[in-house]
C-alpha cells in the first residue's frame, strides 16, 4: 500500500471524525450512508518554487511523484461533509475560502461542512503566494482553489 495514501486516508478520517457532530442520523433509515471520492492531479510544471528542506527553498527541477488533491464527500441523514487532502506544504486561508465558495455554489455543501488540509510535504509548493520565483508560481496558486473544488465536486 502506498504510504502517502495511507497517511492521507488517516488524516481524512481524523478530519471527518471532527466533523461528525454536524451529521444528523436519519433514524427512519439507519442504513442511509453514502460516500464518494475523487482525485485531481495538481502537479505543477518544473520551475515552480518548492518549500524545500529547512532554509533551502528553490525551484523544482522535475517531477518525482505527481501531486494530488484527494477528496471525499460523505452524506448521512441529509447532511453532507467534504474532506480534501492537498499535496502541498501548507495552504493559505484564501485557497480554502475560494474553494469552499466554489464547492458551496456547485453542491450546496456549506463551508462549515468542508475540511481542507495539506500533507505538509516539503517536496511541493506552498499553497500560499509567498516566496515567488516565477510566473509559474502565480499560475499554480491561481488554479489551486479550483482544483480543490473540482476534487470535492466530482
Amino acid at each position: 500500500m502506498n504510504i502517502r495514501f495511507s497517511l492521507g486516508t488517516l488524516i481524512a478520517g481524523l478530519g471527518f471524525a471532527s466533523l461528525t457532530p454536524h451529521l444528523q442520523s436519519d433514524e427512519s433509515d439507519p442504513a442511509a450512508f453514502t460516500a464518494g471520492g475523487a482525485v485531481v492531479d495538481i502537479t505543477p510544471a518544473p520551475g515552480i518554487s518548492l518549500n524545500g528542506s529547512i532554509s533551502k527553498p528553490g525551484r523544482a527541477a522535475g517531477v518525482h511523484d505527481p501531486l494530488m488533491v484527494r477528496a471525499a464527500v460523505i452524506e448521512s441523514g441529509g447532511e453532507r461533509v467534504a474532506v480534501a487532502i492537498v499535496d502541498a506544504c501548507f495552504l493559505g486561508f484564501p485557497v480554502f475560502e475560494t474553494a469552499a465558495r466554489l464547492v458551496a455554489e456547485a453542491t450546496g455543501i456549506p463551508a462549515s461542512h468542508q475540511l481542507v488540509a495539506a500533507t505538509h510535504t516539503h517536496a511541493a509548493p506552498r499553497g500560499l503566494s509567498i516566496g515567488r520565483l516565477s510566473e509559474l508560481d502565480d499560475i499554480w496558486h491561481a488554479e489551486l482553489p479550483q482544483h480543490n473544488a473540482d476534487a470535492i465536486v466530482r
